[in-house]
């Protein structure tokens, strides 16, 4: 089994962010989803070690979560992110490399694809989409929800959010959700962060513009499957995977989904 190396490096901010590296081959960075953190999404669910075996494998804790700095203002958040993973992979001297995303890791692979197109050789979401930035209506929900969050009212999933395009979450996913957000993390830290995911958005002239070969998999019963089709019908070459029994958290325990992410980066 391969050595897995940590590491720390800091951004001008002040925001100290956390990173390992395991395995040999072509770089693949790995970033996880919300409110949960690298080991969590990538290693316990089998992931790092599967993919370790082909690529020189990175994981970076997101800023906010994990054993990286946790800001309280929204404006540490936002484009930030997609610059900490440029700034990863100077400080690694890492010039091109492959990137996926899982559900929040997902938006920012999108958006880094679209301002460091010259650097992913290839990209893949998982669990995650593309939302059109003029969607009024999503952002303000977005928003309501962080205001709701912070100030204590009944739980609800941030993937209500999304509900009128790909269903809502079960019971189980809600309850599961809730413990990552309640347990893991400082509900200042999330409300910053929730406060400024419209900052990731991908414009149309951004997707028009893409270059990155890009591929999707996602699970069937995903509240986010409406916005994962609508960037299918923005990108016509993107390699598409609907798993069957597949809600958001369960993709990430399918084997078909870690042989499927395997297969793309090889280019099967």
């Amino acid at each position: 089994m391969s050595i897995r190396k940590h590491g720390y490096f800091q951004r001008p901010d002040g925001v100290r962010l956390h990173y390992t590296v395991q395995g040999k081959g072509h770089p693949l960075l790995l970033l996880h989803g919300l409110a949960v953190n690298a080991d969590l999404n990538w290693r316990y669910c089998g992931w790092l070690r599967i993919l370790a075996r082909r690529y020189q494998v990175i994981t970076l804790d997101l800023r906010g979560h994990g054993r990286s700095s946790k800001p309280l203002q929204a404006g540490q958040y936002g484009l930030e992110m997609v610059q900490d993973v440029a700034a990863l992979l100077d400080h690694l001297q890492v010039d091109k490399f492959h990137l996926a995303g899982y559900s929040l890791g997902g938006f920012i692979t999108l958006k880094v694809c679209a301002l460091y197109p010259q650097r992913v050789a290839r990209a893949a979401l998982l669990a995650s989409g593309w939302v059109d930035p003029a969607d009024a209506v999503l952002f303000k929900n977005l928003d309501q929800w962080a205001d709701d969050f912070l100030n204590g009212a009944p739980y609800r999933s941030i993937l209500t959010v999304f509900g009128d395009t790909g269903g809502l979450p079960n019971h189980l996913e809600t309850w599961v959700e809730y413990q990552f957000v309640r347990k893991l993390n400082d509900r200042r830290t999330l409300y910053a962060l929730a406060k400024s995911l419209h900052a990731l958005a991908v414009d149309h002239a951004e997707l028009a513009r893409l270059t990155t070969p890009l591929c999707l998999i996602i699970g069937e019963n995903d509240p986010l499957l409406g916005a994962a089709q609508k960037l299918q019908q923005q990108i016509g070459s993107m390699d598409f995977h609907i798993l069957e029994r597949s809600g958001h958290t369960g993709l990430g325990c399918r084997k078909k989904a870690v042989k499927l992410l395997g297969e793309w980066f090889a280019g099967v």
